[in-house]
């Protein structure tokens, strides 16, 4: 499974180095989606290396509180190869999904599917290398999560406002299965 997750990330990147700068729409977006990845990643290691570091960002509201994340979103109970299996499906349909809407020209669902990818992908990589997701932002009487899957909500919810612009129901159902099959990365 750790082979085909570098693999996977790997096809990522020379897709990312050979398709036109066309495809992906407006470029200073993608720069800033992927400097969100670098500060989730940058605190992703120091929440690691320090795991009993707490301090609190917004009074007692938002601390920085390491976790690990064995399960998806919610803490439903799905976790080990079956969960990295299912999320290197869920990435690889988005990246063709991302593909064909920028060879169709609807270049409004690019930079959610962005971020969507690129939020994933971060938490799958967790995963792959530690066997879970490290969560680092407590949200108090919500959850413990990260910016990987701020993206990936952010991603979703973009996506489900340009489907309600579109009015068109098969839209709206397709968005929302997405946004119940992916939010769990």
């Amino acid at each position: 499974m750790v082979i085909l997750a570098k693999k996977f990330l790997t096809k990522f990147i020379k897709i990312w180095n050979f398709i036109p700068n066309m495809i992906f729409g407006d470029r200073p977006l993608m720069i800033v989606a992927i400097f969100f990845i670098s500060i989730d990643r940058f605190f992703k290691a120091f929440a690691f290396n320090r795991q009993d570091y707490e301090f609190n960002l917004i009074q007692e509201i938002l601390k920085f509180n390491y976790k690990e994340n064995y399960y998806i979103a919610f803490s439903l109970p799905i976790a080990g190869n079956i969960l990295i299996a299912l999320i290197v499906l869920i990435i690889i349909g988005l990246i063709f999904f991302y593909l064909y809407c920028a060879n169709i020209g609807k270049k409004s669902n690019l930079i959610p599917l962005f971020l969507i990818i690129l939020g994933a992908s971060s938490n799958l990589y967790d995963r792959v290398r530690y066997g879970f997701v490290i969560d680092y932002l407590d949200l108090k009487y919500f959850t413990v999560f990260n910016l990987s899957d701020a993206m990936i909500t952010v991603g979703v919810f973009l996506l489900l406002i340009i489907a309600n612009k579109k009015e068109t129901q098969q839209n709206i159902v397709y968005y929302i299965l997405l946004c119940l099959g992916f939010s769990s990365s």
